[in-house]
Formats: C-alpha cells, structure tokens, sequence
C-alpha cells in the first residue's frame, strides 16, 4: 500500500493557508457565505462562524524548517463582533487579535433587502516562532467580547524573508 501524508506542511520556503474547511471545529459552525458584488457576479467563502465562549478552531501542522513566520488572517467582521477579542496560538507561542468590523451588512439593497453582504479583509496580525518538529497545532479562539457576526475564512503563515 502507498502511505501517503496528507497534513499540511510548513516548509519555510512558501506560505501555507490554512482554510477553514481543512480545520477541527469545537462549539462552532462552518457555513458558506454567498454574496453578490455586482449583478450577476456571485461570490463564495466557507467560513468559519456560529461562534461561542468555548469554541476552537485548531490545524494540525508538520512544521519542516523552523523559523519566524508572518500570520495574516482573512475574515468579516460585523458592528456587533467589532473590538471582539481573539488568540491565535501555537506551541508556546501566541498572539492577540482584536477583530475590527469590516463592512458586513444585513439586509443590503444589494442583497435585495435581504441577508448578509460580508466584506472580507486580510489582516497581519504579527510574527510568530515555529520550532522544527513533529506535528504542531495551530489554535484559533474567542477570548471576550460579542463573537455573533465574526466568519474566519482563513489563516496564512509566511515565512518571513
């Protein structure tokens, strides 16, 4: 039989994103977010959302080369989850996230009076060590603050140059 390692790997050499649809979720929902920039123009975002107090999103990662690596964060934030308070954390390493309210809107004209138009932003939320080793998790988390109304879609890790 041929073994086959089908984790997500951190090579120094190229940024990895890590998708929602790739990730274990604790107290949260994975939904599709549907909207429409333009007549007939339809856009799509799994995304990560439905969130609680307890919630965690978690990759596990084989990290190959160890080194210091940029983390960007793609995501919508509504007015409600606006200043919500987030960790992201590997290892020993964490950092803080305060989620700022992108643009998303209920009951859009554009949306014909109905439903969400989310705005989606990338973010760099700081730099990060990841030592070499066997498998390491990534951990996404609530900390305080409203969470109805934040979707996480992704998390990309660079390596810094």
């Amino acid at each position: 039989k041929l073994a086959v390692d089908s984790s997500l790997a951190l090579d120094g050499q190229t940024p990895v994103e890590l998708l929602s649809v790739f990730s274990k979720t604790d107290n949260c929902q994975m939904s599709s977010l549907r909207w429409m920039e333009k007549f007939g123009e339809w856009k799509h975002a799994e995304c990560i959302n439905k969130w609680q107090e307890n919630s965690k999103v978690s990759w596990d990662l084989n990290v190959r080369k160890a080194g210091e690596y940029t983390i960007d964060l793609v995501y919508s934030c509504n007015d409600v989850a606006d200043y919500s308070e987030w960790i992201l954390k590997t290892g020993e390493e964490s950092l803080p996230i305060q989620a700022l309210d992108s643009g998303d809107r209920y009951k859009s004209r554009r949306m014909g009076g109905h439903g969400l138009l989310p705005r989606l932003r990338t973010v760099r939320i700081g730099v990060l060590k990841f030592a070499k080793g066997a498998m390491q998790q990534v951990s996404f988390e609530p900390v305080s603050g409203e969470m109805k109304g934040f979707n996480l879609k992704s998390v990309t890790i660079s390596p810094v140059k």
